[in-house]
């Protein structure tokens, strides 16, 4: 614990308690759900802006979307995607943004409910170290400052309003990462803002002390001041929930919500139920996703993950218990998680209810590259917690996050900073070239669209055929395969279910799709999952042939596919 005696800090190390891990850390396997990346704006690299990094519906019945950018600059965008500005005049700015080497830079923008009223939006951006700090690092001696700032629009409804600049908090940072990262309005109608740990040699000791805010999530009130359950702040721009979990207690930052994190980059409210999901970047082993709630204690610090990192961190003594993390994966999946939401849409119903998150991608920090990845999870109604996760497989019709080089190496083919969200509930994500490393294959900053492709479900069985005459000729072209031996099925009626003989020496019991087996051909998929093959004087009466494909590696049969009309 760290007692502040006005700007100093004592240490005082106690026990800790860790409640049982309840998600253990599991490999993420190919899933079952089919979706397509289609490009939806494009222009967020040059002038400047480096890279888009968050997405935020306006909310006004417009359906356009404001998005920020690494460099500063926050472009607007209508319901289709176009351009409402450019990047030499964008839609607002901050003048004074600085980008490091390390990437940090404007990372998030929120607008605030009442938008269409008050005109008002809100950004973390980054500046040289200037002026007064409202929340100083324990550190000292800043690499930089992170600024809340709130932009109003004169007129909400323009595409190019006049914006007015406040300056709501600053926050002093010692390092180049780990910043404060991400905005997000509750339902509660209040802004929460998270921050990592600072990034210096004592982050493991900040993240537990709440009385400063690396390693925190705050939640204040932007607007106003006083009123039923408000306090003002410090420097009198912002409200402070008395409820708060810092406010109830002398030694921790009254802004505080919540402790225990590493690097919080992403955080979304579920729209139906409330919940907040956050995603928390590990250092060298594990990736989690957390669901945050009211003084919860995350761990960081002391462990990472559901693992013990360094013993001889004590849990904060305020709120001594590790709240373990609903999901969290290893390395061999990826080192860098991306938080997301819950999908709410209607545009892809074999996700609805699922929590649809990523993997940045990496190239460069290991022998073996971290390819970036899009992942979804079932949701428990009750409790909150992300179960079963499966990789999203995309559609090869559409935009690929991975590729392969020349040499058969995967490489990241654009680099994933965001999940957003529309008005609607469908879901983007914002891609670019890693500001630290680069080597994306598609260095251009990007918006793309998750959307329904060819197939929902995977593995996907595409075809066409030569009819009326028989016998039939069957081309055949399906994705979302586990690269391995697979066998195509060709059927010539609707009998009763199939199910996999025991004497198989494959997935024996698995059920099929309810066709009895006229003829198969084994064959391999190729390394991006996928199978084309022609199949050529099939039997047939009056074209009813009907086929699958059976996924050995996942026991995974597509759904029946018919030929002819």
């Amino acid at each position: 614990m760290c007692i502040r005696l006005g700007r100093t800090f004592v240490t005082l190390v106690v026990a800790g308690v860790v409640s049982p891990p309840r998600a253990p850390a599991q490999s993420i396997g190919l899933g079952t759900i089919a979706v397509k990346l289609e490009v939806f704006a494009t222009g967020f690299s040059e002038e400047g802006q480096f890279a888009p990094t968050d997405l935020a519906p306006l909310g006004d019945g417009t359906g356009r979307l404001v998005v920020a950018t690494l460099g500063g600059r926050f472009r607007l965008v209508s319901a289709d995607g176009a351009a409402l500005d450019t990047a030499a005049a964008p839609y607002f700015a901050n003048a004074g943004s600085t980008i490091g080497t390390g990437g940090y830079g404007s990372t998030a923008v929120a607008v605030h409910p009442d938008f269409a009223a008050n005109g008002r939006i809100y950004a973390i951006v980054t500046e040289a170290p200037s002026g007064v700090v409202d929340l100083p690092s324990p550190d000292g001696n800043d690499d930089h400052h992170d600024i809340l700032v709130e932009w109003t629009a004169d007129d909400p409804a323009a595409d190019a309003p006049s914006f007015t600049r406040r300056e709501v908090l600053r926050f002093g940072q010692p390092q180049r990462n780990h910043n404060v990262v991400d905005l997000a309005f509750g339902p509660d109608g209040f802004l929460y803002v998270s921050s990592g740990d600072g990034g210096s040699p004592n982050r493991f000791f900040f993240a537990q002390d709440p009385s400063n805010h690396h390693g925190t999530v705050m939640r204040i009130d932007p607007v106003s001041t006083s009123g039923p359950g408000i306090m003002a702040s410090a420097n009198g721009q912002y409200g402070i929930p008395t409820d708060n979990f810092g406010a109830q207690h002398a030694a921790a930052l009254d802004e505080v919500y919540a402790l225990g994190f590493r690097s919080p980059f992403r955080m979304d409210f579920d729209r139906l139920t409330g919940r907040l999901y956050l995603a928390d970047v590990g250092e060298s082993a594990l990736e989690e996703v957390d669901l945050v709630t009211a003084g919860a204690n995350y761990g960081w610090g002391r462990s990472e993950g559901t693992m013990l990192k360094n013993p001889a961190v004590a849990l904060s003594p305020l709120s001594p218990v590790h709240q373990p993390p609903v999901f969290e994966y290893g390395r061999e999946d990826g080192e860098t998680v991306i938080g997301g939401f819950v999908y709410r849409g209607q545009a892809l119903p074999a996700l609805a209810g699922k929590y649809v998150f990523g993997d940045f991608g990496r190239q460069g920090l290991d022998t073996v590259p971290t390819p970036a990845r899009l992942f979804y999870g079932d949701v428990d109604p009750a409790t909150g917690d992300v179960t079963t996760v499966g990789e999203l497989v995309l559609d090869p019709d559409g935009e690929a996050l991975a590729t392969r080089d020349d040499a058969g190496n995967l490489r990241t083919r654009q680099f994933v900073f965001s999940v957003g969200q529309d008005h609607e509930g469908e879901l983007y994500l914002l891609v670019g070239n890693d500001p630290q490393f680069g080597g994306a294959q598609v260095p251009d900053g990007r918006v793309l669209k998750v959307a329904r492709g060819s197939s929902d479900t995977a593995p996907a069985l595409l075809s066409s055929s030569t009819c009326p005459t028989a016998p039939v000729t069957a081309t055949l072209r399906s994705y979302g395969l586990t690269p391995g031996a697979m066998f195509v099925v060709v059927y010539g009626a609707v009998l009763e279910p199939f199910t996999v003989p025991a004497v198989s020496p494959f997935c024996a019991g698995t059920p099929g799709g309810g066709l009895r087996i006229l003829g198969y051909s084994f064959l391999t998929a190729d390394v991006d999952g996928t199978i084309d093959l022609t199949i050529a004087n099939v039997p047939a009466s009056s074209c009813g042939v009907y086929a699958q494909v059976f996924d050995i590696g996942r026991c995974a049969f597509s759904p029946v596919k018919q030929f002819g009309p």
